[in-house]
């Protein structure tokens, strides 16, 4: 746990505070191949990057209006307006994968971990009360199995071996 009481003076320039928090939380594990899991306030690009360097992989949610998001998976572009339920667009930078999932809604992850294509499903309640399978993809499954039942959880990170 850290406490946040205020921003550090002098030291190394910051990613942020969700970069920093989760970097000075995982510090002891560097180099033992752990693999973290965060919410959409912690996960971003240059997170990745900076773990994966320390033999540290991540999954997590994260918000699509990230500068280091790839631009052409933000909500706003056509072919991310155009998913279906089940349906997902990613793109690869090396070993960091970023990925769209439309459920009821469009989720965005970022992993270092994960398959990008997969036979997996998820159980979903309909109005009506009956179950449904809706498609989707190992970062899904994973971060749902380490984070919690929802996607949405409030859950701030979670870390596995």
């Amino acid at each position: 746990m850290q406490v946040y009481t205020g921003k550090r003076d002098g030291g190394q320039p910051e990613h942020g505070l969700g970069h920093r928090v989760v970097s000075d939380l995982v510090g002891n594990l560097q180099g033992k191949n752990y693999h973290i899991f965060c919410d959409n306030f912690f996960t971003s690009v240059r997170l990745a990057e900076d773990l994966l360097a320390k033999n540290l992989y991540l999954c997590g949610t994260t918000r699509s209006n990230r500068t280091d998001f790839p631009a052409d998976l933000k909500p706003n572009k056509p072919a991310v307006k155009a998913l279906h339920r089940g349906e997902s667009l990613f793109r690869r930078k090396g070993n960091i994968v970023a990925t769209v999932w439309k459920d009821k809604k469009v989720v965005s992850f970022i992993s270092t971990q994960c398959n990008v294509r997969g036979d997996e499903t998820v159980r979903r309640k309909q109005k009506d009360g009956t179950y449904i399978e809706v498609p989707t993809i190992p970062t899904v499954t994973l971060y749902n199995k380490y984070m919690g039942e929802s996607i949405t959880t409030t859950k701030c990170a979670s870390i596995t071996k």
